[in-house]
Parts: structure tokens; C-alpha cells; sequence
């Protein structure tokens, strides 16, 4: 069984208090309140339909519009990300993005250092 990191838990809660007694006051910016797991696929998103997105004038297409992969339809994006074997998506890619991830948010995950995806920024 895990074990519970009681310091982190402590830190997780003292910033819900603080949000709680200081709520937001405005919209929060674009992609804040994303899981790690909605961060990797919106930016595989982006790097799959870059040339559509160029297309548009830089705007974002939404992915119902473009029909193609990775079009999850009823689906969540945890199905992909995590089990790249049985998906459309690139493991490469899905790869390279989710140690991105992990070398800039590496005390996310459980191990010190690993990040969210367990990777450790590692290509």
C-alpha cells in the first residue's frame, strides 16, 4: 500500500484553505485549472493540428470540428495518454510531451523528483 506523505498533504490542503478564504476574483487564464493529463493532450492537440491551426490565423479549431485523431468523441484523454499502445496517438510524441511535463513540474507526482508521469524529464 502507498504510503501518505503527510507534509504534502498538509501543503495541499494549506493552499485550498487559501483559495478558500481568498477566492480568484476574476477568469482564471486559459489552461490553469488543466489536470497534467489535459496539459499533455492539449498540447499533442496542438502539435498534431498545427498546420490547421496555421490555416486558421493562429486560432484554436476546436478538435469536434476537425474529425481526425485525436478526436476522443465520448472518451477521456486518460484512455490515450496512458495507454499509448491502444490508441491512434504517437508514442513518440505522447513520450517526449510527458516528460516535458514532468522536467518542469518534477515534485508533481509521487516519487521525489519523478513527476507526474513518473518520468523524471527523461527522453
Amino acid at each position: 500500500q502507498p504510503k501518505v506523505d503527510k507534509t504534502f498533504v498538509a501543503k495541499l490542503l494549506g493552499k485550498a484553505r487559501g483559495l478558500l478564504e481568498h477566492p480568484l476574483t476574476g477568469p482564471t487564464p486559459i489552461s490553469f485549472n488543466l489536470s497534467p493529463v489535459g496539459k499533455v493532450f492539449k498540447a499533442y492537440c496542438h502539435l498534431a493540428h498545427r498546420n490547421r491551426i496555421a490555416q486558421n490565423g493562429g486560432q484554436l479549431v476546436a478538435l469536434r470540428e476537425i474529425g481526425s485523431p485525436p478526436y476522443l468523441g465520448k472518451r477521456f484523454p486518460e484512455e490515450f495518454i496512458y495507454k499509448e499502445k491502444q490508441s491512434t496517438l504517437s508514442p513518440c510524441l505522447l513520450h517526449l510531451l510527458r516528460a516535458s511535463f514532468d522536467r518542469r513540474h518534477p515534485d508533481l507526482g509521487i516519487a521525489p523528483g519523478a513527476g507526474w508521469f513518473g518520468t523524471s524529464g527523461k527522453t
